[in-house]
């Protein structure tokens, strides 16, 4: 490279009339959104413009430049001829009729111009004192070449032709490049490579979203379509035909090209949807036949972002979807300004074809309501088209689209290398830009050198050391091996929902049999099974499960088993909320895994899952680990038992805790709900000080050292932690009590393999870390990978400590992490992560599960009373604005969805 290159800044205003907004001052996120992708790209579009204009001072070359879409242009000093400030106005005329059309997604009101900015802002040198600007600098020059692909910061995404099978034919599968630039320990740069596939929304009408969904609702249900009277039909398809056909004409109602990239084209004039299963459908809505699609069809479009087709371009007019209206187009009154600017309440039916000169052709399907009060709106389906470019939420995705997405990440790691292989060669191997700024990129691997750890003792009852299977750290119980802690189970109350156990003497059988499997694991089962309470329940009296929740609770069962015929239906989700404000523990089972007991096969893996997680769930303990006698750290065996293990999940709004108390394999713990995208944890002290507390009334003494796994956070957030530990300490102060924290990275790109790949066993095996080279500078920190990956390529967690006032060696927290990893009680392999990690990832999961349920389910007017607290609270203060309010607000909700909750075994399912 040169010795230095010009820093420029880049200061961009969008200026509408007398409002003005800084767009290079907006928070460019990681993960991004649809509007942060419109505003790089109308970055990117104006910077080009800049340079084209201004030919004079930057020269014809465009390679000599780098753009990060933000505030900053590098530039090769020798193309750079400027010296003074520069400022333009760009307005409509100075772009391309298909440049404007992008830039109209970021805003569409008229006057529309952009004022920017250009200033000298100093030199980044290739051998100055801040290596990390250079890396900046690398990283904006390697992206330059691919800005106008799908790009959020690190994440590109690649949209090409899917031939893969139809799991979901309202989704599109998408290739998402992850590339990163890091400066290593030893010094060098490497640039980091990773990839999988995600799905977007495919682009289509609402209307069409909604018949696709509706014809596989049907396909599961085995549901006949519904008959249009004949005296009816033909003249009822020929009428709606003939309103499809007007809207096609209207010269405003077009729908959007196919790339989310590529300005607009004109969209040919025909009706996406099929007509007669939108009459089908709009049938269901009319006479309130199925309410359980009602309720998924509208849980599944919440949060799209739609374009109404009827209005003109010179509206910023995209919208988000909130819900569905409970009145149809006929029925919904809105208001609407006469000719003298009075007001005059009329349908939405008429509305349309008041203003917008449009007959709505499916009048009795529901409306989409976007914003909320008086802001409110609402749109007929049919008038509506989903935005390109807009990711599926994890929550959003069938099962059958979920299964698809695993398949196609499930890549071996030769597979994986061959991609990435490809990928530098095409992007990459020939950049102009980089070849312009003087960079090579190189396609050696980075070759570190691993440690290999030794498993853990595990024990079971009476010390009984389960030996491994040979060549894994799979570990399985000898015949007649009993847990460590057998719990102690009373009554047994079995729930059969919607009758997914048809047969009372199958029913009878599961029983008996559940009832052996658990004496044979050492458990003490005080009543007989013929004696454990039987109950039926439909789904959709699943409103009465409190009741019977509650009495159950009264009657002094020991737990809840809910059989159903879905693997994950509301059920679920509802047996988990109640569980966590009546306090009794639930098991949740699926009728497949019934039938699994019902015809037993001795030493079935999916009966031997069940009972690992009934025993946490009663009390119980299935086994301990400990420093194994052969390695030379047997003499720390302290760090297990005299240490408390504390791992604390934040996500922005919800924080899971997990805790050890005795054993380190006895876990408590507890979810909260903190202040809306507050990313530090608030009342660390609190948290902390009760976690202490509880091992403490548990052990008889507090403990000599407490560790804590700090994860849900990234390497940006480091700073951030370290002032959540100065928070900590304050607790610790007094009690002489020593802190370790590590932070915990589940979402590192960097992927490890073997130097040979050969055979089958393609990853890296369980217990391999690396301490070096690719760990980043100035930092203590390892990468370690504790699963057996069998199928696709493992993904390492990076661990960071930030405190250690213990000062325990490198060996003894790799051994520490690794040793907990086998703590998992229900399975008989270590995971990813340390139990107490997964645990507290669970307790969040559930957290956020349960206030989801309650805040926007169907349900939720049934399931407790979260909206009473919310209006008595807002009753007690006067300003809602305050500080205490929000405190005061929160510590009730969490007291209204935890109260009762069960402080341990209550996250193992």
């Amino acid at each position: 490279m040169p010795e230095r290159v010009v820093r420029l800044s880049m200061e961009t205003a969008l200026c509408c009339g007398e409002d003005r907004i800084k767009l290079s001052d907006q928070h460019t996120s990681i993960t991004g959104g649809l509007n942060t992708l419109n505003r790089r790209l109308t970055l990117f579009l104006i910077y080009r413009n800049v340079l084209a204009k201004r030919s004079n001072i930057f020269g014809s070359d465009i390679h000599k430049y780098a753009y990060d879409c933000a505030k900053t242009i590098y530039a090769i000093e020798e193309a750079y001829k400027g010296d003074d400030e520069i400022k333009l106005t760009l307005e409509e005329k100075d772009f391309s009729a298909g440049e404007w059309k992008l830039i109209c997604r970021t805003v569409r009101k008229p006057e529309t111009r952009f004022e920017v900015v250009i200033s000298a802002n100093g030199f980044v040198y290739s051998q100055g004192p801040d290596p990390q600007e250079l890396i900046t600098l690398i990283e904006a020059v390697s992206s330059e070449d691919i800005t106008m692909d799908l790009q959020y910061s690190y994440h590109m995404f690649s949209f090409g032709p899917w031939y893969g099978p139809e799991a979901d034919k309202t989704a599109e599968i998408v290739e998402k490049l992850y590339k990163e630039i890091r400066l290593m320990e030893n010094g060098k740069v490497a640039m980091l490579f990773d990839f999988k596939y995600i799905p977007f929304y495919d682009e289509m009408s609402v209307l069409k979203f909604l018949t696709l969904k509706y014809a596989k609702f049907k396909r599961i249900s085995g549901i006949a379509p519904i008959q249009i009277p004949s005296n009816q039909g033909q003249w009822d398809l020929e009428q709606r035909g003939q309103r499809a056909q007007r809207g096609e004409q209207n010269p405003r109602n077009r729908s959007r090209s196919r790339s989310p990239l590529t300005p607009e084209e004109p969209a040919q004039e025909v009706t996406d949807y099929n007509l007669t299963e939108a009459i089908d459908v709009e049938a269901v809505f009319k006479d309130k036949r199925y309410p359980e699609f009602v309720k998924d069809i509208e849980e599944s479009m919440k949060g799209i972002i739609a374009k109404p087709t009827h209005l003109t371009g010179e509206y910023n007019h995209n919208i988000v979807i909130t819900g569905f209206s409970k009145e149809n187009a006929i029925g919904q009154k809105v208001f609407m300004k006469k000719s003298t600017n009075e007001q005059e309440e009329v349908t939405v039916f008429e509305y349309f074809e008041i203003k917008h000169n449009h007959t709505i052709i499916f009048p009795y399907l529901p409306l989409i309501v976007t914003g909320k009060g008086e802001r409110k709106a609402y749109f007929p389906m049919e008038l509506l088209q989903i935005v390109p470019a807009q990711r599926i939420k994890a929550q959003k995705q069938s099962a059958a689209l979920k299964s698809l997405i695993t398949e196609k990440n499930t890549v071996l790691p030769r597979e994986y290398m061959a991609e990435i292989k490809m990928l530098w060669e095409e992007r990459w191997k020939n950049n102009r830009f980089l070849a312009a700024f003087g960079i090579k990129v190189g396609k050696k691997v980075v070759s570190p050198y691993a440690k290999m750890l030794h498993p853990p003792a595990v024990l079971f009852k009476n010390d009984m050391v389960c030996s491994m299977k040979e060549g894994t750290v799979q570990f399985a119980p000898l015949e007649g091996t009993h847990f460590w802690k057998p719990a102690t189970v009373g009554t047994v109350a079995v729930i059969n929902f919607d009758g997914a156990i048809e047969d009372e003497t199958k029913l009878q059988t599961f029983c008996e049999k559940l009832y052996n499997m658990c004496l044979d694991n050492g458990m003490t089962m005080t009543t007989q099974p013929d004696t454990w309470t039987r109950l039926s329940l439909p789904s959709e009296e699943i409103g009465n499960l409190e009741e019977t929740m509650s009495d159950l609770k009264k009657e002094n069962v020991t737990i809840i088993i809910g059989i159903t015929k879905e693997k994950k239906p509301t059920v679920h989700n509802v047996l988990k909320y109640f569980e966590a404000t009546l306090g009794i523990p639930t098991l949740h089972i699926h009728i497949d895994t019934a039938n699994h007991f019902i015809n037993m096969i001795k030493g079935d893996e999916t009966i031997q899952n069940v009972i690992r997680k009934l025993n946490p769930k009663c009390g119980g303990i299935n086994f301990l680990v400990e420093p194994p006698e052969s390695t030379l750290l047997r003499d720390t065996v302290h760090w297990i038992r005299e240490s408390l293990l504390v791992s604390i999940k934040k996500e922005p709004t919800f924080v899971g805790c997990s805790y050890s108390l005795e054993l380190a394999t006895d876990l408590g713990g507890f979810n909260y709900l903190q202040e809306f995208n507050e990313y530090k944890l608030k009342n660390v002290e609190d948290k902390i000080e009760e976690c202490l507390n509880h091992y403490n009334t548990a052990v008889g003494r507090f403990p000599k050292t407490v560790v804590v796994f700090r994860t849900g956070a990234g390497e940006d957030d480091f700073k951030r932690v370290q002032e959540e530990v100065v928070d900590m300490k304050k607790v610790l102060e007094d009690k002489n009590i020593k802190l370790v924290v590590l932070l915990v990275q589940k979402t590192s790109r960097i992927r490890i393999f073997p130097a040979g790949i050969t055979g089958a066993q393609q990853n890296v095996k369980s217990g391999t870390v690396i301490d070096d080279t690719i760990t980043s500078p100035g930092r203590n920190e390892f990468i370690m990978v504790s699963q057996t990956a069998k199928k696709g390529t493992a993904r390492p967690i990076r661990y960071t400590e930030v405190v250690n006032e213990p000062e325990w060696t490198k060996d003894e927290l790799y051994h520490l992490t690794y040793f907990l990893a086998f703590g998992h009680q229900v399975s008989y392999q270590p995971p990813a992560v340390p139990n107490v990690v997964y645990a507290a990832e669970n307790l969040v999961k559930r957290g956020r599960n349960n206030f989801l349920l309650v805040y926007s389910n169907p349900y939720s007017s049934e399931l407790g009373n979260l909206e009473t607290t919310i209006t008595d609270v807002l009753e007690e203060h006067e300003d809602p604005n305050d500080r205490e309010f929000d405190e005061h607000i929160l510590d009730e909700i969490n007291y209204t969805l935890n109260g009762h909750a069960l402080v341990r075994r209550n996250f193992w399912a």
